[in-house]
């Protein structure tokens, strides 16, 4: 069936792509993992370069309060900055099919290590402390993290307010690293929001997912729409303080908008 979908055309209504994708809760795992391992047996694997990282470093500027916007200090930051080295092969290093595949072969400097796996997955490790403590500025907490309120409140959100191209940069090799862990089934230990996932998958999103990670937003737009049904225009003015303006996850103020 697999040649007969065109995944491009899932967001067209009546194409096969769009019902099979609006469908697929209703497809067995078994079925869905044989065509993603189809799928992966093509895949040719990247090289494996060595990379040299300096946690010293890493340590010595986070310690002093920093956080790494350029991506050259922080353990990720130089990593990333040794990728780009590489040229246009430098996301094909992130193709591994089977868990013990390695995007690098690490060597972290005054440490005598040998890379046979464990500095690697050590690194990861690294990465994701980087991003979830704030230091690599490429995450924050969700909303119901930082308020210990409601779900999922181990879960970390995009920043939004990281949109330099220094940023964007070590946003692609965030998704490299995604993709690594998906084709290789190494999960990588980020404790993304649920958003996320679906923000990938291109799924669209109602209220139902901000409760998700902001259930005390969400339940002020409930009331707001209790609120609208049940009163008059008049009342609901007097009733509601409103403004145009809404706060983002990281606390900007912003204008709304049609």
């Amino acid at each position: 069936m697999r040649s007969y979908i065109n995944v491009s055309q899932r967001n067209i209504e009546g194409t096969l792509s769009h019902i099979h994708y609006e469908r697929r809760i209703y497809s067995l795992a078994s079925v869905i993992n044989k065509m993603i391992d189809q799928q992966l047996s093509q895949i040719s694997e990247g090289e494996k370069p060595e990379i040299y990282v300096n946690r010293r470093k890493a340590m010595v500027f986070a310690d002093e309060g920093n956080i790494d916007h350029e991506g050259r200090n922080s353990i990720y930051g130089q990593i990333v900055q040794q990728l780009k080295q590489l040229g246009p092969s430098d996301l094909n290093n992130f193709r591994k099919k089977n868990v013990d595949g390695r995007i690098y072969k690490i060597n972290f400097r005054g440490e005598g290590s040998i890379d046979a796996g464990g500095p690697f997955r050590d690194s990861l490790t690294n990465i994701v402390a980087e991003m979830e403590s704030g230091y690599v500025p490429l995450l924050i907490k969700s909303p119901n993290n930082r308020n210990d309120h409601g779900s999922n409140r181990d879960c970390f959100i995009l920043d939004p307010s990281s949109k330099s191209p220094a940023h964007l940069e070590m946003f692609k090799y965030l998704g490299a690293f995604i993709a690594f862990s998906i084709l290789s089934k190494s999960p990588v230990p980020l404790n993304l929001a649920p958003t996320v996932w679906k923000q990938i998958l291109g799924q669209s999103l109602d209220l139902n997912d901000l409760m998700q990670i902001d259930a005390y937003s969400a339940q002020v737009l409930n009331d707001m729409r209790q609120y609208s049904d049940a009163l008059s225009d008049e009342e609901f003015e007097a009733t509601v303080d409103l403004n145009f303006t809404t706060t983002l996850s990281n606390g900007d103020e912003i204008e709304l908008c049609q």
